[in-house]
């Protein structure tokens, strides 16, 4: 069966991070399996705690601890 990875950077994304989650979530292609990448980069807000929130094996939580701005 083949494997979808979906790597998503956030910063500061607190009040729209589960939002997105959801949606991609959401996606469905037959005899697929997603998993999810989040990458934290090293959020001021409450993004680490909403992601907490999240009860899905398929979701996989990554923490920086400093932000290291935009990549080039």
């Amino acid at each position: 069966m083949p494997i979808i990875k979906v790597i998503i950077p956030a910063y500061n994304e607190s009040e729209t991070i589960l939002q997105i989650l959801e949606k991609v979530n959401a996606q469905n292609i037959e005899n697929t399996i997603f998993e999810i990448i989040v990458i934290d980069d090293g959020s001021s807000d409450n993004s680490f705690n909403e992601l907490l929130k999240i009860k899905n094996d398929n979701v996989k939580i990554i923490k920086k601890q400093s932000n290291d701005d935009r990549s080039y």
